[in-house]
C-alpha cells in the first residue's frame, strides 16, 4: 500500500475509533495497520455487537480492506449472521457500490449499529407486549380455574388443576441434568378439564431453547385454547410437558 493511502486509511479508522469509542451498541476492534504490514496483511476492522440479547443472535462483522482502498478497491464485508444480512445487507451493498473511490468504512459500520440498536429497541417492546400477554393470561387461567371448579361441582366433572401441571418437573431435571434448568413456568401451570370418561394422555417435547417472553406467552395460550395442562422448563434446551 502506498504511503499516501496508508496515511489516508490510518485518518478514517483513527476517525472511526474515536466516533464509537464508548459506543452503546458496538465495539470497533482494528487489526493490521502496523505500518510494518502492509505488505503481509490487509486491515481488518471487526464490528462486535455490544450487550445484544441473546435471543438477536448476532455475530461480529468483519471489514476488510484490502490494499488499493478505497481508490482502486471496496472493502470485503462479512455481515456474520442471518440476522445483519437481512436488516442491513442490501444497503451496505449499495454503500458499497456507491462508494467510487471515496471512503465508506463508517457508513458500513454505522448501517451495523443501527441494526443492533434497532433490534434490542424491538425486542424491549416485544417483551413488554409478552408481559402484558402474561398478565392477561394469567387473569384468564385464574378465572377459568374458578368457573371449571364451580362447573365440576354441579355436574360431576373431573377438574384437573394447578396439582397436576407440575407432575414432569422431576422427569424434565433428571433428563436434563447437564443442561440450565429452571423451576417451571408459572404461567404454564394451566387448568385442564376432562370427564370421568375421557382419556388422559401425556407428551413430552423438545425445543432448542424457551427464553423469549413470546414464546413463553405463546405455550400458555395454546394450552388454554385446547384446555391441556402442563409445565415447561425454561434455558437450553427447552422442554414441554403436556397432559390432556
Amino acid at each position: 500500500m502506498e504511503e499516501g493511502a496508508r496515511e489516508r486509511l490510518q485518518d478514517e479508522v483513527e476517525a472511526l475509533l474515536a466516533i464509537f469509542e464508548g459506543h452503546e451498541d458496538v465495539l470497533v476492534e482494528v487489526a493490521g495497520l502496523d505500518p510494518a504490514m502492509h505488505d503481509q496483511a490487509a486491515v481488518v476492522v471487526t464490528v462486535i455487537p455490544n450487550d445484544a440479547p441473546q435471543e438477536l443472535q448476532l455475530a461480529s462483522t468483519r471489514v476488510e480492506l484490502l490494499s488499493g482502498y478505497p481508490e482502486r478497491t471496496r472493502p470485503t464485508v462479512d455481515l456474520g449472521c442471518p440476522f445483519f444480512v437481512d436488516r442491513c445487507g442490501e444497503e451496505v451493498a449499495e454503500i458499497l457500490e456507491m462508494s467510487d473511490g471515496q471512503e465508506c468504512l463508517y457508513q458500513v459500520v454505522q448501517c451495523v449499529a443501527q441494526a443492533v440498536s434497532e433490534g434490542k429497541s424491538e425486542l424491549r417492546e416485544e417483551e413488554a407486549l409478552a408481559r402484558e400477554e402474561q398478565l392477561r393470561l394469567e387473569r384468564q387461567l385464574e378465572q377459568t380455574l374458578a368457573d371449571a371448579n364451580n362447573k365440576g361441582k354441579e355436574g360431576g366433572e373431573v377438574v384437573l388443576g394447578r396439582r397436576l401441571c407440575f407432575s414432569h418437573v422431576s422427569y424434565l431435571a433428571q433428563s436434563t441434568p447437564k443442561a440450565s434448568f429452571a423451576p417451571p413456568d408459572p404461567l404454564f401451570a394451566c387448568l385442564f378439564v376432562v370427564f370421568l370418561s375421557d382419556f388422559v394422555g401425556r407428551n413430552t417435547t423438545t425445543l432448542q431453547h424457551i427464553i423469549a417472553p413470546s414464546k413463553r406467552s405463546a405455550v400458555v395460550g395454546w394450552a388454554l385454547e385446547l384446555k391441556l395442562g402442563g409445565c415447561s422448563k425454561i434455558g437450553w434446551p427447552g422442554l414441554i410437558a403436556v397432559e390432556g
